[in-house]
């Protein structure tokens, strides 16, 4: 299993996270969003928050694999879907 790392979003990050909300809006499950944030929007909402209240992201060595403004909200959505397994 690759190795996870838990971090705060940097500006780098925005193109992974913008990827990330082309397939909720695309699938239309799960979010009231219904067109995906663009790069440049998702450097601005990085900016925009507190030091306190950063975006979380979860990634391994591939790929962003989920970001959240509650830590704890990340590392549940992975094991759900059995991306992480604790143990």
């Amino acid at each position: 299993m690759a190795q996870i790392c838990i971090r705060k979003a940097l500006l780098e990050d925005a193109e992974e996270i913008s990827n990330i909300w082309t397939v909720i809006c695309a699938e239309r499950k799960y979010s009231a969003v219904s067109r995906p944030f663009t790069p440049k929007q998702e450097r601005e909402y990085i900016i925009s928050l507190s030091a306190i209240n950063p975006l979380i992201i979860l990634r391994n060595s591939y790929e962003l694999l989920t970001m959240n403004l509650n830590i704890f909200s990340c590392i549940r959505e992975l094991c759900r879907t059995k991306k992480l397994r604790m143990t």
